[in-house]
């Protein structure tokens, strides 16, 4: 059996590999909003927007993924600025979306297949594009609900300026696993992943299309390149968690990656931690931070989340024959994850997150400002010490305390839930 998990993750490992193996050769347009090749008139994720001006400032061709022939972007000196809008549910919460800045530098835009519903938008908060793609079969709804929370958690928690030193630009790729043309989807996605490469770069994502779940991945990090998927059916898959959550833990990886983006050193391998700190940190942070942004917009979901969360975790626990010294060790390098969930035994890496929470408890802050300094630090400092100088405690000294922390009744564990602040 160890045969065969070491073969399947030296298979994950290569293709991974050679799916973003280079940067993407595409043509550099300035675009403020892009048409859907079904109208003339630009909207922005289902919502009014201005429309485009029809004169046109730039005529750079841009290759159009869905029949490789090259077609012309236009440009406007008037940015898509739509008013804010509440969500499904007709509520904003607590927050606010300020939506699209104009964009003032010029960057490369591909194209998406006929049908595609396009969306460019340059973040107010930080140096970071958004270029989003509903592909033909989406539903308008959802490509509305992933936008506003992308957005949303984009705004809620912002990548610090100084955090790279070129533009973040970040693909938002949605589709139905069912009736969108998945072909014409990956052939548009290599357009920006590996367009050096393209057949291999198919024949690598059209196999998972239809099962994937949503994700994020750095396609490049020489020029800041990152790319959240999203496939999708008719409705949301994450009843009764709100879509908010997912999309916001992508964000949040967005966000930890950008800060080891201009990393000098070596960068570990598949079986070492990573810059930035073990499975069950990033994963468990992404976790914990998505829910609390998603309480920022529908209020009251973060208590029962993570109060779900601690339940599983002491069921779990207790379910298995386990040192609780050994949980989070289980669930440290990537290659750690890969084999746990081929072995089916996957259940220590979710315990991040509660991990996480017992972390922001221990370290006594009323809010989140650990977590944003432990990213900024990353570079500078390495894992281990920004996790010692902004928790107050070495790892080593943490991964005693939360052994103890699992061997507590479940009341007491319920009893550290607390909700910190994310401003």
């Amino acid at each position: 059996m160890k045969q065969l998990v070491s073969l399947l993750i030296g298979l994950l490992i290569f293709l991974g590999t050679i799916s973003c193996s280079s940067e993407s050769e595409i043509v550099s347009t300035r675009v403020i909003a892009v048409n859907s090749a079904e109208t003339e008139s630009t909207t922005t994720a289902g919502t009014p927007a201005t429309t485009v001006s029809e004169t046109v400032t730039n005529t750079t061709p841009v290759v159009n993924a869905s029949d490789d022939s090259s077609t012309t972007a236009s440009s406007s000196s008037t940015p898509v600025t739509p008013e804010n809008t509440s969500n499904a549910n007709g509520s904003m919460g607590t927050m606010s979306i300020t939506r699209c800045a104009d964009i003032e530098i010029d960057l490369a835009f591909i194209q998406g297949p006929e049908g595609s519903k396009q969306d460019r938008c340059a973040s107010r908060l930080s140096d970071l594009v958004f270029d989003f793609t509903s592909y033909q079969g989406t539903p308008d709804s959802i490509y509305a609900d992933v936008y506003d929370a992308i957005l949303g958690a984009s705004e809620a928690f912002p990548i610090p300026d100084g955090a790279t030193s070129q533009t973040i630009h970040l693909y938002v790729s949605i589709w139905h696993r069912e009736t969108t043309n998945h072909l014409a989807v990956v052939k548009h996605r290599c357009g920006y992943i590996d367009s050096s490469s393209s057949g291999e770069c198919e024949r690598n994502l059209l196999t998972p299309m239809a099962t994937q779940g949503q994700g994020m991945g750095v396609l490049s990090r020489d020029s800041a390149l990152f790319e959240i998927v999203w496939p999708t059916l008719d409705d949301h898959e994450f009843a009764p968690t709100s879509h908010w959550i997912p999309a916001s833990h992508e964000w949040i990886h967005v966000y930890q990656n950008a800060h080891v983006l201009n990393h000098e050193g070596p960068i570990p391998s598949f079986n070492e931690i990573d810059l930035k700190g073990p499975v069950w940190l990033y994963e468990g942070t992404a976790d914990y931070l998505a829910a609390l942004i998603s309480d920022q917009f529908i209020p009251g979901n973060f208590a029962s989340e993570l109060e779900g969360w601690v339940r599983d975790a002491h069921q779990a626990f207790n379910e298995h024959d386990v040192p609780a010294d050994d949980i989070l060790l289980s669930c440290e390098s990537p290659s750690d994850q890969v084999e746990s969930e081929i072995l089916g035994d996957s259940w220590q890496c979710p315990i991040g997150r509660v991990a996480v929470a017992y972390l922001q408890h221990l370290s006594g802050s009323t809010s989140v400002e650990p977590f944003r300094l432990f990213n900024q630090e990353l570079k500078d400092h390495g894992w281990l010490i920004a996790f010692e100088r902004n928790f107050g405690r070495s790892y080593a000294q943490f991964q005693l305390e939360f052994a103890e922390f699992l061997e507590m009744q479940l009341d007491i564990k319920l009893a550290f839930i607390g909700q910190p602040s994310i401003d």
